[in-house]
C-alpha cells in the first residue's frame, strides 16, 4: 500500500472513529429505538486518559536514558502487570491480527481477574503507519464504553479486571505481543456477551 493512502487511512481512523448501538449483528445502524446511531469520536490514547484503566507503554513513557555510547535510548517503565497470588506463571503470546474495515461490531468483550495484561504491536516497515482500537468498559459490560486510537508505536497494560474488546487492527494487519500472569484453572479469562453488539465505524461523525 503507498505510504500517501497509508498516511490517508492512519488520519481518518484516528481522527474519526465513531461507535453504533446495533440490535443485532445483522441489523441496520439503529438501536431497538429506531432512533439514529449514537456516536462517539475516540479519543486519541494518552497516558493521562488511560490511566484509569491501565498504562500506556511507548518510548520515553517512563524513566529514559541513553546507554551504548548514546546510541540506544532506553525506556524503563515500572512494573504494572499486577497479579494476585493465584496467578503464578508468566506466559507470553503472540497475536497476528487481521486489520479490519468499517464497521467493526463488537458483541463479546473480555476481562482478567487473576493479571493484569500487556500488548504491544510489533513494528515493520508495514506496519510503522497503522493504528489499532482499545475500548474499555470501565462500569461494567452493559454500561457505556469508552475508545481510543493507539499508533503502532504505543502498547497498554490492562489493569487487572478491567472489561475490554479483544484486540483489534485498523485496516492494516499487525503482529502484537502479549503478556500475562496465569494461574493452573480456568479463571484466566472471563467474557461477556453484550446484550447488544457494538459497532465501531470509521468514517464521517
Amino acid at each position: 500500500m503507498p505510504f500517501a493512502m497509508r498516511d490517508r487511512i492512519v488520519n481518518l481512523v484516528r481522527d474519526r472513529i465513531t461507535y453504533a448501538f446495533s440490535e443485532e449483528l445483522g441489523g441496520g445502524m439503529t438501536s431497538a429505538s429506531g432512533l439514529p446511531p449514537i456516536r462517539l469520536r475516540a479519543e486519541p490514547l494518552t497516558s493521562d486518559d488511560f490511566a484509569p484503566f491501565g498504562q500506556v507503554l511507548g518510548p520515553g513513557i517512563g524513566a529514559s536514558r541513553l546507554i551504548r555510547d548514546n546510541t540506544v535510548r532506553l525506556t524503563n517503565t515500572p512494573s504494572c502487570l499486577t497479579h494476585t497470588d493465584a496467578a503464578t506463571r508468566a506466559e507470553i503470546d503472540i497475536y497476528e491480527v487481521t486489520g479490519k474495515a468499517s464497521p467493526v461490531v463488537c458483541t463479546r468483550i473480555e476481562r482478567h481477574p487473576l493479571s493484569a495484561q500487556m500488548f504491544v504491536p510489533q513494528m515493520s516497515v508495514s506496519s510503522a503507519h497503522a493504528c489499532w482500537m482499545v475500548a474499555v468498559w470501565p462500569d461494567g459490560p452493559e454500561g457505556p464504553v469508552r475508545a481510543f486510537v493507539a499508533r503502532a508505536g504505543q502498547g497498554v497494560v490492562y489493569k487487572r479486571g478491567i472489561w475490554h474488546q479483544g484486540i483489534i487492527a485498523l485496516e492494516i494487519d499487525m503482529q502484537f505481543v502479549s503478556m500475562m500472569f496465569r494461574g493452573d484453572d480456568t479463571q484466566d479469562t472471563e467474557f461477556h456477551t453484550l446484550s447488544r453488539a457494538v459497532a465501531f465505524e470509521i468514517g464521517d461523525p
